[in-house]
């Protein structure tokens, strides 16, 4: 079977937006796989419709519907395009209405974040023994992080360590 029908194949294309049916990925986007990679479904159809897409160019949507393929209903697009688009459309979460502002408890800190190191217990002790003299470059080396990170916990910038 031809690429092209096997691609089309997988699409609904009884409603306004042509919706993927085939393997998502977590956001909605359409997965279809190539003969050695996966690509997104949108992509495809764009280079079915349009040719080749230059590698520094987005296949960005005018229907905002991430598992529409219909290729009217895409466009070329920077990184930034994309980025100026999510904000012109107010898909974009700036100030109060962000995550980590409007759920703080959902932040994972400390040595419940993937990449944590330090307890509190650690970040409490680093203090007061750096305020008690002892030097970042020693500090650091005993708990095993960057100099900078134990500047960043006695200067207490914790927004910085997320």
């Amino acid at each position: 079977m031809e690429l092209a029908e096997r691609f089309w194949n997988k699409v609904d294309r009884s409603g306004e937006c042509w919706l993927w049916t085939a393997a998502t990925h977590d956001f909605g986007y359409g997965w279809f796989r190539l003969p050695h990679k996966k690509e997104y479904a949108h992509r495809v159809a764009y280079e079915l419709a349009y040719g080749p897409i230059a590698n520094d160019l987005w296949v960005l949507h005018r229907c905002d519907n991430p598992p529409c393929v219909r290729p009217d209903h895409l466009f070329l697009g920077t990184h930034r395009d994309n980025m100026n688009d999510a904000t012109q459309k107010r898909r974009m979460a700036f100030g109060d209405r962000q995550g980590m502002r409007k759920h703080p408890e959902k932040l994972k800190r400390g040595l419940n974040h993937w990449n944590g190191k330090l307890s509190d217990n650690d970040v409490t002790s680093i203090r007061a023994r750096r305020a008690a003299g002892e030097g970042n470059n020693a500090l650091a080396r005993e708990f095993h992080v960057a100099h900078s990170t134990v500047c960043l916990i006695v200067k207490d910038v914790s927004h910085r360590l997320r």
